[in-house]
């Protein structure tokens, strides 16, 4: 949300080449004229099953009705959908939400389609619809074609969309590429094959990845994180500002800004005033609430509120991670076994039917990054393996023996050899009752020269582990930890994927990862490592973090896996 001065703006906006005929601003405080003339909502299936739940995801009939309702706050506008068709898959795939007609590099259809039946009454309702996807790496003008082609019988739709926060967006640190003028104009010209009315959005909260204003594009804003109303009303005047003549619009809404607001006693009638009053240009304008908090700002008894579930996904496992450096962080002085204990049985207690569990750290990565540190006397010699003369940690297990826990004991494996070192740590274990398995962090797996991603951990590697863990139990799990999916290897029977995410641009950035995490690994377990000092500001604004952020969590999760909400030792102090 970068800000220029606003006389640099307009001067910027002088001088834009391929432009929409600019109007004067007198003074620079032309206010009030600003058209709302789009009123309506963002539809996600992962946006409505955050809102309403898995059971409670809104029927046609439903889904018709939360255009009407913002329409009926905005004189003279029109409701308006922003249909998300497309959705990222993995890291370079966008998911279309219909079968393909043709084979698209970097996209995949369903074998149904799924909002056929909205459009069609969104057609009987007069409303406009903009058709948008998460492109990934796939190439925009076939994504366009494809979309409009298919859709084009509905009166309702008015064009195509086009997140550029999901465009090439591998390795952008969660900004996308910077959607060019050629680019756009290409997407433009295949829009308007199919339908010369059409019209095409790009969306980004940053004008900078944006092509410059151009006749036959809508600019949409999705900021959030905002210091103060002020500032959201300055931004987006500056936004209105920078496209002017060419329609704009505001996607808000958002978690992260729920304090301003719902300040209001109808966020999505004032909150949108409030911001209009704020404008100095003369654009078209539409003002769509975001579907992941919809309920709360549309809570009429028409739509129904979610249960709590939002899918069948069950917090199986809840509690803590353990490393000696992590405690030390914390708390000064590493708590003693029954302390620790009690740890893990407080985080237990926030969820309802779960197991405590501890993901166990027995073994760091020493300074050259290529010895793993057994924090125990070694059985026998163990390449690229160090030991120590005392065992620090079979005083901690015989208590969470005793609490009934659940407990998986980590590597930081270094350029020691896998299954060696599952064999060594869950023989020297296997008589504690509480032990479950074996854990990997292949952020520090073979790290030398990664760039702090460590190794990829194949499956042939994999396997290889599975089968040594289960030769010293055949009740034994394996988990695999990273923050990419890419460094793990497939779903496995016997395994857990372990997220260890951190840096989330805001609330629905995490249960969306969080969500497609789920999605990949389904039906096999998945944990969720939270509580990173780097997301605080995210979750200190739950009044119980430990229990209200893992329930944020499993609130938008779209398929049953059993789940591990797990937080870090570095912020436990903070929680409990």
């Amino acid at each position: 949300m970068k800000k220029f001065a606003l006389l640099a703006l307009l001067l910027g906006i002088l001088f834009l080449t391929f432009s929409c005929k600019q109007v004067e601003v007198p003074g620079g405080k032309y206010t009030g004229d600003a058209t709302v003339k789009w009123a309506g909502v963002r539809f996600s299936s992962y946006g409505m099953r955050q809102a309403y739940g898995k059971e409670n995801f809104p029927t046609v009939a439903k889904a018709t009705g939360f255009a009407s309702k913002m329409q009926g706050f905005y004189e003279g506008s029109e409701g308006a959908y922003i249909l998300i068709v497309g959705t990222m898959s993995g890291e370079d795939t966008c998911q279309l939400e219909f079968p393909l007609s043709t084979s698209i590099s970097h996209a995949k259809g369903r074998d149904y389609d799924l909002y056929e039946d909205y459009l069609t009454a969104f057609d009987k309702a007069g409303y406009s619809v903009w058709l948008q996807v998460e492109p990934g790496d796939a190439s925009l003008t076939k994504l366009a074609t494809e979309v409009m082609s298919h859709y084009k019988h509905h009166s309702c739709v008015k064009g195509f969309g086009i997140d550029v926060e999901w465009y090439k967006a591998k390795d952008t640190d969660g900004e996308g590429t910077k959607l060019t003028a050629s680019v756009a104009n290409n997407v433009l010209k295949a829009v308007r094959a199919v339908n010369k009315d059409y019209t095409v959005f790009v969306k980004h909260w940053d004008y900078n990845w944006l092509p410059p204003a151009t006749d036959g594009f809508i600019y949409v804003n999705d900021s959030q994180q905002f210091e103060s109303l002020d500032h959201v009303q300055e931004e987006f005047a500056d936004w209105a500002a920078h496209f002017a003549p060419c329609p704009v619009m505001f996607q808000i809404g958002y978690r992260a800004d729920k304090a301003l607001w719902n300040s209001f006693s109808n966020p999505a009638e004032d909150f949108g005033k409030f911001i209009v009053k704020g404008l100095k240009t003369k654009n078209d304008v539409g003002i769509i609430w975001v579907d992941f908090t919809l309920n709360q700002v549309l809570p009429d008894g028409d739509f129904p509120q979610p249960d709590g579930e939002a899918s069948d996904a069950s917090v199986k496992w809840a509690g803590i991670r353990f490393s000696y450096y992590g405690m030390k962080e914390a708390f000064t002085k590493v708590p003693n076994a029954n302390t620790t204990a009690g740890y893990v049985n407080t985080i237990k207690g926030k969820f309802k039917d779960s197991t405590g569990a501890c993901l166990l750290i027995v073994g760091t990565v020493d300074d050259s990054l290529t010895k793993c540190q057994l924090q125990f006397p070694l059985s026998k010699e163990i390449t690229n393996a160090t030991g120590e003369s005392k065992d620090k940690y079979d005083e901690y297990l015989t208590a969470l023996d005793s609490a009934g826990a659940s407990v998986w004991l980590q590597v930081e494996p270094g350029n020691a050899d896998l299954a060696e070192l599952a064999t060594e740590v869950l023989t020297r274990y296997k008589s504690h009752s509480c032990v479950k398995g074996f854990g990997i962090d292949v952020e520090w797996y073979k790290p030398v020269g990664t760039d702090g991603y460590g190794t990829k951990l194949n499956d042939t590697t994999a396997l290889i582990v599975l089968n040594a863990v289960k030769a010293v139990k055949s009740d034994y799990t394996l988990f695999v930890k990273h923050w990419n999916r890419k460094w793990l290897p497939s779903s496995t029977e016997g395994m857990i994927y372990v997220n260890d995410s951190q840096r989330f641009h805001g609330l629905e950035d995490m249960q969306e990862e969080f969500a497609k995490w789920a999605s990949r690994y389904d039906p096999n377990p998945v944990m969720f490592q939270v509580g990173y000092s780097a997301d605080e500001e995210l979750w200190s604004t739950f009044s119980d973090p430990a229990k209200e952020l893992g329930e944020f969590i499993v609130s938008g999760l779209e398929t049953d896996n059993d789940i591990g909400i797990i937080w870090v030792d570095f912020t436990l102090n903070e929680v409990l």
